[in-house]
């Protein structure tokens, strides 16, 4: 009896992971699209690099370039210009719909 309920709940636990990798895989193109529409652009490498990669649960919006961090968050000569934070913060709301939260 045990082992029939255990084998239930490691079949709920793959279902929801396939449904969590499908919500993920479902809000990546969007994370990735906004950041490369807002990142600023003086070469178009900085924004040729931002991708997204999924591994588990967990979703990673990136840039490759060496210098993405100091655009993301500013240096003590340069103020920031921000591009993954925002992009996460505008497509709030399709994330909640995705995962249907409320």
């Amino acid at each position: 009896m045990s082992l029939e309920i255990k084998s239930n709940i490691e079949l709920t636990f793959d279902e929801i992971q396939t449904l969590i990798t499908k919500g993920l895989k479902t809000i990546a193109p969007e994370l990735k699209d906004t950041a490369k529409a807002i990142v600023p652009v003086r070469t178009g490498n900085l924004q040729r690099s931002i991708g997204t990669e999924i591994k588990g649960n967990t979703l990673t919006l990136g840039a490759t370039m060496d210098y993405a961090p100091y655009v993301e968050y500013g240096t003590p000569k340069m103020a920031a210009q921000p591009y993954l934070r925002p992009a996460v913060e505008l497509n709030k709301t399709f994330i909640k719909s995705v995962f249907r939260i409320k």
